[in-house]
């Protein structure tokens, strides 16, 4: 059997150049997941990570160094992406056969530090996350050295149904071009997996070939819960995120009016440009928004908590608030439609029967059923490591 990730000492594990489409911060659920992928690899293998860095994230270049540096990570020269808001971006958009996000990562230049790269590292296994990233690997690089890992089923998380008259169009015009990249990405790379079960088996069917099953990533967070607070809530959230919306919004109107009174609701988490969710949450009873916090506050937060609840009923993929919770320790109450875990989790996708599992489970009047989440990561580091063995 070849070598695997769990061998560190092992000469025969090649070095992974990560092509991602977005920095790996905690800033952004997504950031947090190819955060901990990184992480993860740094002690086995040596990892070369591209960014796309956007404009207004030009300030976070420093902290990413630090970061990496910290993790023995290599950063390589990171393409800086065009301005999303020149008109002659948003025609080359309109006009491309490509998804948005692909041309947005397209620039002169882009291919020239990879060709090196590639070059560099010539026995290297390409992982590329999302493939949106995929644009980012030389055509000279065999598909055998290329592992493509799908953190949700991108054409099913196109806004298409929302928004103005213009705003619809694009988006059913999107999920074409985002359907079209999907084939075409599942011909270039030679390996593919999911983050969920069930998103594996929706890409298997769609592209016609075996996608497996790899969880994601992040090491036990254990944290003190002795003084947990009977009837506290937290929610975790990116209200920037239009699914994220849609979900919260669907919990305060159909779920929290029927909870118990005494419980109550600190939800955390970016706010748009508006302040929106501030404002939603200064109008619901019982419930108040702690802002956009940092790790010791969320921790906090975590420690302090009867429940955590992941109310999503739109979108894709693996939603991070579980992984946060679940990592440390934390009772979590699920949507079905968002639990890719199975009925070792309390999860319903009906109003009254969620009010009825979070009164119960948040007011002390039954516990709920302890994950074994370090059981969870073995499995996921054992699953990462068999995606990306030299044999796989």
């Amino acid at each position: 059997m070849g070598a695997t990730l769990l061998d560190p000492m092992s000469k025969a594990l090649p070095p992974i150049i990560a092509c991602m489409h977005e920095l790996p911060l905690e800033s952004t659920g997504g950031g947090v997941l190819l955060r901990e992928i990184l992480r993860h690899f740094a002690c086995d293998r040596r990892v070369v990570a591209l960014y796309p860095v956007y404009p207004h994230q030009s300030g976070k270049v420093a902290e990413l160094d630090q970061a990496l540096t910290s993790e023995s990570i290599t950063p390589a020269p990171r393409p800086i992406a065009p301005d999303w808001g020149k008109p002659s971006f948003t025609i080359r958009r309109l006009l491309s056969r490509r998804p948005g996000l692909v041309v947005a990562l397209d620039h002169i230049g882009k291919k020239r530090p990879l060709k090196k790269l590639g070059a560099a590292y010539p026995d290297a296994l390409w992982l590329v996350v999302s493939p949106f990233s995929l644009d980012y690997v030389p055509p000279a690089i065999p598909s055998e050295r290329i592992a493509l890992y799908f953190t949700n089923v991108d054409e099913n998380i196109v806004a298409h149904s929302t928004g103005t008259l213009r705003q619809r169009i694009e988006g059913n015009l999107e999920r074409v071009r985002v359907r079209r990249w999907l084939g075409r990405a599942s011909c270039r790379a030679g390996r593919l997996a999911a983050i969920t079960e069930d998103n594996a088996g929706i890409l298997t069917a769609k592209l016609g070939r075996a996608v497996r099953h790899v969880p994601p990533l992040m090491a036990p967070r254990p944290i003190d819960r002795a003084h947990a607070e009977p009837g506290l809530v937290l929610l975790t959230t990116n209200y920037t995120y239009p699914h994220n919306r849609i979900s919260l919004e669907w919990f305060l109107h159909e779920v929290w009016p029927h909870t118990d009174p005494r419980l109550r609701l600190e939800v955390t988490g970016l706010d748009d440009a508006h302040g929106s969710l501030a404002r939603l949450l200064v109008n619901t009873p019982r419930a108040r928004y702690l802002g956009f916090v940092g790790k010791t506050v969320l921790d906090d937060c975590f420690s302090r908590c009867a429940t955590v609840i992941n109310p999503t009923i739109s979108g894709s993929g693996f939603q991070i608030k579980m992984l946060d919770a679940l990592a440390r320790g934390v009772p979590l109450i699920s949507t079905r439609l968002a639990n890719p875990i199975g009925a070792r989790l309390p999860s319903t996708d009906e109003p009254l029967e969620f009010a009825r599992l979070l009164n119960d489970g948040a007011s002390g009047g039954a516990s709920i059923p302890a994950f074994d989440y370090p059981r969870f990561f073995a499995d996921a580091s054992e699953r990462w490591a068999a995606f990306l063995e030299p044999s796989s």
